[in-house]
């Protein structure tokens, strides 16, 4: 599920740019919030459609937080309440994540030793190359968030799983501890 920046530049431009999350805000901008959106494959652009409706929400609610002059605090009565001023542009540069591949695919490892995982995510440029690891047994082998897999002190094998975080894709590494 992506999730999305709201960036927002006040008057006299009233502008409000929706991003992908991570994304270089645009010049003058500031950043008002952020908000998943459940559907990563919708047609969203800056034409109508009931997923612009939805966009278009969002925006309004982070909007309703700001005063006019972009600083937070602007709950009614002082907060951004003429929805038809702004010029909302959505950035559809969206980028799939179509697969991935962790080396090494074995790793044999003595108690308490360290290797580290290194992920190849295709295409290089996908919007969300983010992974998360997981360990069969946590006895054997753990794994970090950054993916330094660190032999336990028993004895045995321990599967470690990488998945994408947008599709979905795994790939995993086989660890032995001897």
């Amino acid at each position: 599920m992506p999730r999305f920046q709201v960036a927002f530049r006040a008057a006299p431009y009233n502008s409000v740019v929706v991003q992908f999350y991570g994304d270089s805000l645009p010049a003058d901008h500031i950043n008002i919030g952020s908000f998943y959106h459940e559907h990563e494959n919708d047609e969203i652009d800056n034409q109508s459609g009931p997923e612009n409706h939805v966009i278009y929400h969002h925006v309004r609610e982070l909007l309703y937080k700001r005063k006019p002059d972009g600083t937070a605090g602007g709950m009614f009565p002082n907060n951004i309440t003429d929805m038809a001023a702004m010029v909302i542009t959505v950035d559809t540069t969206f980028v799939a994540v179509a697969s991935i591949s962790s080396a090494p695919a074995t790793a044999n490892l003595a108690n308490a030793a360290t290797q580290q995982i290194t992920n190849t995510i295709l295409p290089a440029n996908a919007t969300n190359p983010a992974v998360t690891y997981s360990t069969s047994n946590a006895a054997v082998a753990t794994v970090s968030s950054t993916g330094l897999i660190t032999a336990g002190a028993t004895d045995g094998t321990a599967t470690i799983t990488v998945t994408t975080v947008d599709g979905g894709f795994t790939d995993t590494v086989v660890v032995t501890v001897a």
